[in-house]
């Protein structure tokens, strides 16, 4: 008699074995331990155990305690804080396929912040879809149609701090909003109060209310986004949909401005100008929705990149006053190379590796997102013994990276010096670079657009003028500390004051002679 197999019992049977073997490496892979933190509290875990004030410097406490991995948790919410360069790079470069996710915001969702600030989107077709037309327009090669547009601010610069340097500060806000504006748009700030660059300033300052962690209950009990507006606790619907309307029409009205002044004729290279060529020669629908990204990666280029710069460009007049001889010795690398009768130029730049140096030391010294945009493993994973699991946040301590005594000896002085030898730069010190731009597939595509601006700003400044510390009533120059603002995400430098002239006659009238 043969013996004969029931097609339905023999799949149960597998599927069984396969429930249970899935079952038994889940429960085994879960026996891992987490990586080690503060034992923290039952069910609140370790709220009391987050670093008040400086997230970046607290956390860099706790790596020192507990090694290159610390977990915490809140709510049962994991978060992993990387305090190793070595680890970033195992776990979110060569493991980016599970990293490069974001924490979902659900406000952020019923808003649509992700449509014009696209770094925030979870990872999927949606987010590669915009990152392959950024990335492709940013590239090193791509970035040079725009030097015009730097040299062109860099310029108006100069001037303005030749007029007013007291207002300096504002003077590298315009500068840096002005450069976004024109390789977004291809639209020129009209005056100090422009319309459009109001209007960008206007959408961050949406994005940043909105964003606030804990400020909508709707984050923790999400049932709440399905009730009518009028029901207890569903209010704060009538409280986002203008600034959601507000957010439309500022992305769709800076499109549209910058269509117009393409069709009017005007010869520009900007991001928008490519995006509106390529979906010229699409379909009706398959335009649309090029159109449709394009307006959002058009703002992600002012949002992502316009104040991080301006960031960065503070942080160099606050180390040139507090460092004279460092300022001195970039001065006569400027001297030697351009000379006495015109201004530094791109062409100027591979000459130039102090000045480069010094960008380097610039970016390294005060790193502007301490702890970047978090990011979020899709799955469990287990790393060195240590079991993460999907979900999790994942922070990468930028700040802690870029101040490692074994990389960065004496990393609280400001000193180029580490990244020049033999006059040239030395490649055998980490680059700032491979830091403050983030990781894996989540790196910022504007760094070569970023430290270019930065280059043409430091040098340019350098060779025109001087700065110093402030003077008092007596003409006596100010004690003077650097000292920094932290916020959720960023850091910037704690208001200050300088001196700011030029370095002789003949340079203020290169300044004034300029023509554009």
């Amino acid at each position: 008699m043969a013996l004969t197999f029931d097609p339905l019992w023999l799949s149960a049977s597998v599927l069984a074995v396969s429930v249970f073997a899935l079952l038994y490496l889940k429960r085994r892979r879960n026996a891992l331990p987490l990586p080690p933190g503060p034992p923290g509290w039952p069910i609140i875990g370790n709220v009391f155990d987050y670093p008040q004030g400086d997230l970046a410097e607290g956390l860099f406490e706790l790596h020192k305690r507990y090694g290159p991995l610390v977990h915490l948790s809140v709510f049962g919410k994991s978060t992993i804080s990387i305090g190793s360069y070595e680890a970033a790079c195992d776990l979110l470069d060569k493991r980016s396929a599970n990293y490069s996710d974001r924490p979902t915001l659900l406000i952020g969702e019923l808003t649509d912040i992700y449509h014009w600030n696209f770094p925030l989107m979870s990872y999927g077709p949606g987010w590669r879809a915009r990152r392959r037309i950024l990335h492709h327009e940013l590239l090193p090669d791509s970035i040079t149609k725009y030097r015009h547009y730097q040299l062109h601010v860099t310029h108006g610069l100069l001037r303005n701090l030749l007029a007013s340097p007291k207002e300096f500060k504002e003077h590298l806000q315009r500068t840096f909003s002005a450069v976004a504006l024109l390789i977004a748009y291809g639209l020129e700030p009209q005056g100090d109060d422009d319309k459009y660059i109001g209007m960008l300033h206007e959408l961050n300052v949406i994005g940043a209310n909105l964003c606030v962690p804990g400020k909508y209950l709707v984050e923790s009990l999400p049932i709440l986004q399905y009730l009518p507006s009028w029901f207890p606790g569903a209010g704060f619907k009538r409280h986002i949909a203008p600034m959601k309307r507000r957010m439309r029409e500022i992305t769709s009205g800076l499109w549209q401005a910058g269509k117009q002044h393409l069709e009017e004729g005007a010869e520009n290279d900007s991001v928008l100008a490519t995006i509106v060529r390529k979906a010229a020669n699409l379909g009706k629908d398959a335009a649309a929705e090029e159109e449709a990204m394009g307006a959002g990666i058009a703002t992600t280029i002012y949002t992502a990149g316009g104040d991080t710069t301006a960031n960065a460009a503070l942080v160099f007049f606050l180390a040139m006053a507090l460092y004279p001889e460092v300022q001195k010795k970039a001065q006569e690398e400027l001297d030697r190379v351009v000379g006495p009768t015109r201004l530094p130029d791109f062409t100027d730049r591979d000459s130039l590796p102090y000045v480069n140096a010094l960008v380097k030391e610039v970016l390294r010294w005060h790193v502007g997102t301490p702890t970047s945009l978090p990011h979020s493993s899709i799955k469990d994973d287990v790393y060195n013994g240590y079991f993460i699991p999907g979900g999790s946040i994942v922070l990468p301590n930028l700040w802690g990276f870029a101040k490692d005594p074994e990389i960065y000896p004496e990393p609280r002085r400001f000193n180029p010096d580490r990244f020049h030898k033999d006059g040239r730069i030395n490649e055998d010190v980490r680059d700032p670079a491979t830091i403050i731009f983030g990781f894996g597939r989540r790196v910022c595509p504007g760094q070569h657009m970023a430290t270019a601006s930065l280059f043409i700003t430091c040098a340019s400044v350098l060779h025109a003028f001087t700065i110093t510390p402030p003077l008092d009533e007596r003409g006596k120059p100010v004690p003077m500390e650097a000292k920094f603002v932290n916020n959720s995400i960023t850091s910037e430098p704690e208001k200050f004051d300088c001196e700011i002239r030029p370095r002789s006659p003949e340079k203020a009238l290169l300044i004034e002679q300029l023509v554009d």
